[in-house]
């Protein structure tokens, strides 16, 4: 691949490698030359890069317009749905601003990498804080 290091470290370079799969080095190196990102970073399934996503998550989170409203469709999709006790919504924004629902979870993962625990931890409450919201919900 002949992509300038600044725009792709040698450690993401190295992440698209493992894949061993040309159609991906080409639709990366077909989308850098398109779009002319500053930076591409190339994030997989491991702990690590799901740890740098929820860290950047988190600290745009609150700059995001309309974060209040985001919240305000969570919760209104939830109780549309009937749900009681706990769930994830996932909202996602769009390039022109608009929030839409991907999808309502009724049964988020509590492991030490998902998300319910995160937004608690990001509400300011630990896990095991969490644990007692939820059990005096149902």
């Amino acid at each position: 691949m002949n992509i300038d290091s600044k725009i792709l470290s040698e450690e993401n370079l190295q992440k698209i490698r493992q894949l061993n799969n040309p159609n991906v080095e080409r639709i990366v190196e077909e989308y850098v030359n398109l779009c002319k990102p500053a930076k591409l970073s190339v994030i997989t399934d491991s702990f690590p890069d799901i740890g740098y996503v929820r860290q950047q998550a988190l600290e745009l989170g609150e700059e995001i317009k309309g974060f209040s409203y985001g919240q305000a469709a969570a919760r209104a999709t939830f109780q549309a749905l009937g749900c009681a006790g706990m769930a994830r919504v996932d909202i996602r924004l769009r390039p022109d601003g608009k929030f839409f629902v991907l999808e309502l979870n009724n049964i988020p993962g509590m492991t030490p990498i998902s998300l319910l625990p995160d937004a608690a931890r990001a509400h300011g409450w630990s896990f095991s804080e969490l644990c007692e919201i939820i059990l005096n919900l149902v």
